[in-house]
C-alpha cells in the first residue's frame, strides 16, 4: 500500500533519499544477510464490558460501555538465551500499572 502523502511531499522536495514509485511491492533476496530479532513479546489482555454511569454518558455523545481490564499476560521470548525468556501475568484492577 502506497502512502499518497509521500508522493506529494517528495514531489516538492529535491533531497528525498527514497523516491516513491508506481511499484507497490518490495522484494528481498539476500536471505543470508538477515538478522534474527533478539526479543519477541506476546501480550494478552482480558477485559470485561462495563456499562458507564449516567453522569459519564452525558459528556460523551455515543459511548455507553467501556472496557475494564482485569488481567494481563505476557511472554518475552529471547532468541539467543532461553534463560532470559519469561512468562508473567497480573490479575487485579490495577494490573497495567
Amino acid at each position: 500500500m502506497q502512502n499518497w502523502r509521500s508522493t506529494a511531499d517528495c514531489g516538492k522536495l529535491n533531497n528525498c533519499a527514497v523516491r516513491p514509485s508506481e511499484d507497490k511491492w518490495l522484494s528481498f533476496s539476500n536471505y543470508c544477510r538477515k538478522e534474527r530479532v533478539p526479543f519477541v513479546v506476546y501480550i494478552n489482555l482480558e477485559c470485561t464490558l462495563e456499562t458507564m454511569k449516567k453522569e459519564d454518558m452525558e459528556t460523551l455523545s455515543y459511548t455507553y460501555q467501556r472496557h475494564q481490564i482485569f488481567s494481563i499476560m505476557y511472554y518475552v521470548h529471547c532468541s539467543y538465551d532461553d534463560s532470559l525468556s519469561k512468562y508473567r501475568f497480573h490479575r487485579n484492577n490495577d494490573c497495567i500499572a
